[in-house]
């Protein structure tokens, strides 16, 4: 139901990039039909997107990280996933984020000391470079000038001219305006 009011807001903004998840499936299209770039940055880590579409391209093949295997229930249970899934976006008439044209890259909420083999398999299967963009989640700043580069930033900008995204949960503005 967002994606009219969506639209709207492209039109209005004509961003030079926009950056989405992988849930607005429409988000994408959206953004192309606008000549407007479009970036999907996934909060989860390469080595899960990787194992799901090696089972959606490869049915039967054997991943090629044999740590990472499901048997039995668990295989079942996750080819009925993906059949479902598959099985939604046909019914939508949307085309999977994958297959439509965008960016040539994909950010990842990762980073290659922990993931990098993953990544590198991904690259190959989607056939666009995964981008790690390292952990997301940061403690709790106790200093009060850890930010100020950035809060004098803030206060030079005009009244609206900056807007501020938050992927999900993992980035928070407090009450005293500290940026975790």
């Amino acid at each position: 139901m967002a994606s009219q009011s969506f639209s709207n807001i492209l039109k209005t903004l004509s961003p030079d990039l926009v950056i989405y998840d992988f849930s607005p499936s429409w988000a994408q299209s959206i953004a192309s039909s606008y000549n407007i770039p479009a970036v999907q940055f996934m909060i989860c880590g390469a080595m899960v997107i990787s194992f799901s579409h090696h089972m959606v391209k490869n049915p039967g093949v054997e991943f090629p990280f044999p740590a990472i295997q499901l048997q039995g229930f668990h295989e079942a249970r996750f080819r009925h996933f993906i059949e479902t899934a598959t099985k939604e976006f046909e019914d939508r008439q949307v085309a999977p984020v994958n297959d439509q044209p965008s960016c040539n890259f994909m950010l990842y909420n990762t980073c290659r000391e922990l993931e990098g083999k993953y990544i590198d398999y991904l690259s190959v299967i989607v056939e666009k470079r995964v981008v790690p963009v390292g952990p997301l989640i940061q403690g709790m700043v106790d200093d009060e000038n850890e930010h100020s580069e950035i809060i004098q930033w803030l206060d030079n900008k005009g009244e609206s001219s900056t807007v501020f995204v938050s992927f999900g949960i993992l980035i928070i503005l407090d009450g005293s305006s500290h940026l975790f």
